[in-house]
């Protein structure tokens, strides 16, 4: 997670780290080379500093549990009011794991991320042009994206 201090100096929280390595072939096929989630069960929304609960994005990153990610987002949300837009995004196994929990996070972000693929598995169809139908309904005029 970090919550934007301006458009190019993110700030990372102290406290333990889920690092993640990725390579991309020239198809740009994603493979997770490290995937360290395991360190999830050490966080919990209250280690945001009450500094960044007022910052004008939060970005949160994928985390292994989309029920995690689904608290941890609703839980920002709650301390963040309206004032913070909040972003994240996801991984094709997260929603392939968990879809429900995903979808949810819809609802809680201003902001979702996700790759094609992700998007129709997202969306439980199998053309990018019916997920984007999906995805536009899904979020109707709530200035969501």
């Amino acid at each position: 997670m970090s919550p934007s201090t301006g458009p190019a100096h993110p700030v990372t929280l102290p406290g333990r780290r889920l690092p993640f390595d990725i390579s991309y072939d020239s198809g740009g096929r994603a493979t997770y080379r490290t995937d360290d989630a395991g360190n999830e069960r050490y966080l919990h929304p209250g280690q945001v500093p009450s500094r960044y609960r007022t910052a004008a994005g939060i970005h949160l990153c994928a985390l292994g549990d989309p029920v995690v990610q689904l608290r941890y987002a609703t839980a920002l949300r709650a301390m963040a009011a309206r004032q913070a837009r909040i972003s994240a995004g996801t991984f094709l196994a997260r929603i392939v794991a968990d879809r429900r929990s995903v979808r949810q996070m819809l609802d809680v972000c201003d902001v979702f991320v996700c790759s094609a693929s992700e998007a129709t598995v997202l969306a439980g169809v199998g053309q990018l042009v019916d997920a984007l139908a999906w995805l536009t309904r899904s979020v109707g005029g709530s200035g969501r994206a």
